[in-house]
């Protein structure tokens, strides 16, 4: 893995980027076990006094 991240110029942030911070014969892997074996959950949020889903799934840990 290459150790030398990309700084982003992003106003009030420090951001560096890593493109390969996840080997290539690893990605497909990980997406697999994060995506069943982790307990993702979709919650609710009120706007303006009406109850929507989240349009996003999370997995608190």
């Amino acid at each position: 893995m290459d150790s030398m991240g990309i700084a982003l110029n992003l106003p009030e942030s420090d951001i560096t980027y890593y493109p390969d911070f996840i080997p290539k014969n690893l990605d497909d892997t990980y997406l697999k076990v994060f995506t069943h074996r982790l307990p993702w959950q979709q919650d609710d949020i009120k706007v303006f006094g009406k109850v929507y889903p989240q349009p996003r799934l999370t997995s608190l840990h």
